[in-house]
């Protein structure tokens, strides 16, 4: 998409994302592609040197916001574009709670600060749209999209699943020999009966897009 002459700067803080990146690239035979694994908020990038930044998923989940975008918005050249996209309304994304709900019945569940980072900080349209203004960027907009997540069997979501911090520490309260009780409970659930079925589960996301 960008050309012979453009190229993408793929991050994350994690080198083994990027190696699951990096094979990609190759089996495609992309060539304008380049890997850097750092932390968002420590990014070093050559001032006004993109036409555009994407960040899907993540920035619910970056502890300074803020840094992180100004780093993106100087990493901009002006004119330049930004895209984001973060979990929308947990009550329209049944994909991130359903687990969670079975897990309430036999444990407590931590308490939310809306203020620190995890999976619906930024469920509020209104706040995404307020920190990307905060940030600098112009004409903001911000629009829902809301699809059907599928992730193979109510097996593959659990184990999927199992591995988010919010879930992990609600199994940390709950003695080992019920976890697999659990997870059965969970995959079935979440398959519609049958825990070898395919998940179909809604989920919503808000998009936020803003001009350097």
């Amino acid at each position: 998409m960008v050309g012979p002459s453009g190229f993408v700067l793929l991050t994350d803080q994690s080198p083994e994302m990027l190696a699951v990146a990096q094979e990609k690239a190759k089996t495609r035979n992309l060539h304008n592609v380049e890997f850097l694994a750092s932390d968002a908020e420590q990014l070093d990038l050559e001032p006004a040197s993109f036409d555009a930044v994407l960040c899907r998923g993540a920035l619910c989940l970056i502890p300074d916001t803020h840094r992180c975008l100004r780093i993106a918005y100087e990493a901009l050249k002006a004119g330049g574009h930004i895209a984001v996209a973060v979990i929308g309304d947990p009550q329209r994304n049944a994909y991130f709670t359903t687990a969670v709900a079975i897990l309430a019945k036999y444990a407590q569940l931590p308490k939310i600060d809306p203020e620190a980072p995890g999976p619906f900080r930024f469920a509020s349209p209104e706040r995404l749209q307020s920190v990307l203004t905060e940030a600098g960027f112009r004409d903001v907009h911000i629009e829902q999209l809301s699809h059907t997540s599928q992730l193979g069997t109510g097996h593959e979501y659990w184990e999927y699943v199992r591995g988010f911090s919010v879930v992990s520490s609600i199994l940390a309260q709950i003695p080992v020999e019920q976890h697999d009780e659990i997870g059965e409970e969970i995959e079935s659930v979440a398959a519609g009966g049958d825990p070898d079925g395919e998940i179909n589960l809604p989920t919503e996301l808000n998009l936020g897009a803003g001009v350097r």
